[in-house]
C-alpha cells in the first residue's frame, strides 16, 4: 500500500489502510487449504442454528410460551395441516409465514394452504352432496309420498262414500217419523280446532290452495284431502321464508295448531299418518344436504371452482354462532335444529371445519397486521437477510466485505462473486427449510427454538471478539479464523 502510486485526491495512508485490509482478506479467500474450503463451505454450515435463532427471534418476548403452544393439538378436519403460526397463535411466526409465502409462491406454505382450503371445502361438500344427489333424494321422496298419500286419499274416498250411503239410508228412515243425525266426518278434535282463529285462517288459505290446483274440497273438515290442504296452509304460515312475516307469538300458535291437526289426521286416516311418517323419514337426508349446502355457501365464494383460491372463514364462523338459525333457513322449518338434522358424525365435521377455519383466519389476520402488505413483506425479507448475514460464520462475512473493497484484481473479485453466489444459495436453502418446517412441522419448530434457548450464553471473550471492527477481523490469520 505504501509503494502504490498515489493519484489526485489519494494519500499514502489511505493506500496503506486498503492494502492492510486486502492483505488480511486475500489469504483467507485464495488459500487452497482449509481457509479456501471454509470460505465456500461456511455459508452452508451452521444453517440449523441460524434458522433456529430466526424462529426464536420471531417468537417474541416469551419464546417458551410459544414452544408450549406449538405442541398444541393440530387440525380436526382430515387433510388439513395447521402451520406453526396457526397452531401457536404467535404474531411473529404468522408474519414470517406471510412473508415467506410472498417470497416462495410455490413453497410448502402456499401448497399446504391450498390443500387446507380444498379439504375444508370438501368436508362441507360431503354433507351437501351434489345437485344430482339432491334431485335423486327429492324425486324418491315425492314418489313414495305420492303413492302413500294417494292410497290414504283413496281410502278416505271410500269412507266418505260409505258415510253418504248411510246418510241416504237414514234419510229414508227419517221419513217414517224417526230422527237420524247426519254422519259427522270430522272428529271431535277437529271441531275444537275449528274455533281457533289461526285454524280459520288456514281453512280459507286451504280453499285457495286447492282451487289453484284445480281441486274441489268443499268443506275441508269433511275430507282427508281438505284436511291435507289445511295442513299445507299451516306449513306455509310457519315457513320463515314466507313472503308474509308473522310475530313470534303468532308463530307459536301456528305450530301448536299444526301439531294438533297432525294428530287428528292420523286418527281420521292411519294410512295418512304412515305416509307422513315416511315423508318425514325420507326428508332427513334432504334436510342434511340443505344444511350442508347452506354452510358450504357461507364458506366457499360463489365464484370459486373445485380448488378455491380463498375461503370466507369469517362468514362460516358468524353463521355457526347460531347453528339452529342456519337449519331453519336452510330447511324452511321454524322448529328445525341442526343437532336434530345432522348425524353426530356430521356435527363433528361441521364443528371441526369451523374450528380449523377460525384458527386459520386468526393466523392470516395476525400475519397481515395493520400496515401495507407490500411494505410489511419487504421489511420481513430485509430482516431475514440481515439476520442471516449477522449470524453467518466469519469467512462468509469476509467474502461480503472483500466484495466492496475497491482496487482488487480480477481473481479476487471472482472469488468474492463466487462466495456471494454460494451465500445466496445458502440463504435460499434456509428460506426453504423455514418454509417447509413452518408449514408441516410445528413441533420441529418448537424443538429448534428450545435448542436455541438452551445454548450457553457467549463468554466475555466471545463478546469482545464479536464486537471487534471488521477491519481488525480481516487482519486475523486464516488459522485464527478456523
Amino acid at each position: 500500500g505504501a509503494l502504490q502510486p498515489t493519484g489526485e485526491g489519494e494519500s499514502v495512508l489511505q493506500n496503506v489502510a486498503m492494502g492492510g485490509a486486502a492483505g488480511g482478506a486475500l489469504p483467507a479467500i485464495m488459500n487452497m487449504g482449509r481457509a479456501a474450503k471454509a470460505a465456500l463451505y461456511d455459508p452452508l454450515a451452521g444453517h440449523q442454528k441460524i434458522v433456529g435463532s430466526a424462529f426464536a427471534r420471531m417468537a417474541g418476548d416469551d419464546p417458551k410460551a410459544v414452544v408450549n403452544a406449538l405442541r398444541a393439538k393440530g387440525a380436526v378436519t382430515p387433510g388439513v395441516k395447521l402451520s406453526a403460526g396457526t397452531v401457536s397463535r404467535n404474531e411473529g411466526l404468522a408474519a414470517l409465514e406471510d412473508a415467506l409465502k410472498s417470497q416462495l409462491p410455490s413453497g410448502e406454505l402456499a401448497r399446504t394452504g391450498q390443500v387446507n382450503r380444498n379439504s375444508l371445502a370438501d368436508a362441507l361438500r360431503g354433507i351437501a352432496g351434489t345437485p344430482e344427489d339432491m334431485a335423486t333424494a327429492v324425486a324418491q321422496r315425492e314418489g313414495a309420498a305420492n303413492s302413500l298419500y294417494g292410497k290414504a286419499f283413496q281410502s278416505d274416498a271410500m269412507r266418505r262414500s260409505m258415510a253418504q250411503e248411510a246418510d241416504a239410508a237414514m234419510a229414508g228412515l227419517s221419513q217414517g217419523g224417526g230422527y237420524f243425525p247426519k254422519q259427522d266426518l270430522a272428529t271431535e278434535g277437529l271441531r275444537t280446532l275449528q274455533s281457533r282463529p289461526i285454524f280459520k285462517s288456514a281453512v280459507e288459505q286451504a280453499k285457495t290452495l286447492a282451487a289453484n290446483k284445480g281441486a274441489q274440497i268443499g268443506n275441508p273438515l269433511e275430507s282427508l284431502e281438505g284436511l291435507h290442504f289445511i295442513k299445507l296452509a299451516l306449513d306455509d304460515m310457519a315457513n320463515p321464508m314466507a313472503q308474509t312475516a308473522i310475530g313470534r307469538n303468532q308463530l307459536a300458535a301456528v305450530n301448536s295448531t299444526r301439531e294438533a291437526l297432525t294428530e287428528e289426521l292420523a286418527k281420521v286416516s292411519p294410512l295418512y299418518g304412515n305416509a307422513r311418517t315416511s315423508f318425514t323419514h325420507m326428508s332427513q337426508p334432504i334436510n342434511q344436504m340443505q344444511v350442508g349446502q347452506s354452510l358450504a355457501n357461507k364458506l366457499i365464494p360463489a365464484t370459486a371452482d373445485d380448488m378455491p383460491a380463498a375461503l370466507n372463514y369469517a362468514n362460516l364462523a358468524r353463521a355457526m354462532r347460531d347453528p339452529d338459525a342456519v337449519a331453519r333457513t336452510a330447511t324452511g322449518f321454524e322448529g328445525a335444529k341442526m343437532g336434530s338434522i345432522l348425524t353426530p358424525e356430521q356435527i363433528g365435521t361441521v364443528q371441526g371445519v369451523t374450528s380449523d377455519s377460525s384458527r386459520i383466519a386468526e393466523a392470516l389476520r395476525r400475519g397481515m397486521g395493520d400496515n401495507s402488505a407490500t411494505a410489511r413483506r419487504i421489511t420481513q425479507g430485509q430482516m431475514l437477510s440481515e439476520h442471516f448475514a449477522e449470524n453467518a460464520p466469519i469467512t462468509s462475512r469476509v467474502l461480503a466485505v472483500v466484495n466492496h473493497i475497491p482496487g482488487l484484481n480480477i481473481a479476487t473479485k471472482g472469488a468474492s462473486a463466487l462466495g456471494s453466489m454460494v451465500g445466496d444459495k445458502a440463504q435460499q436453502k434456509m428460506l426453504s427449510q423455514m418454509d417447509e418446517m413452518l408449514a408441516n412441522d410445528p413441533i420441529g419448530v418448537a424443538k429448534m427454538i428450545e435448542k436455541e434457548l438452551s445454548r450457553i450464553a457467549p463468554t466475555e471473550r466471545q463478546k469482545i471478539i464479536q464486537a471487534l471492527p471488521q477491519s481488525v477481523v480481516l487482519g486475523l490469520s486464516s488459522n485464527a479464523m478456523q
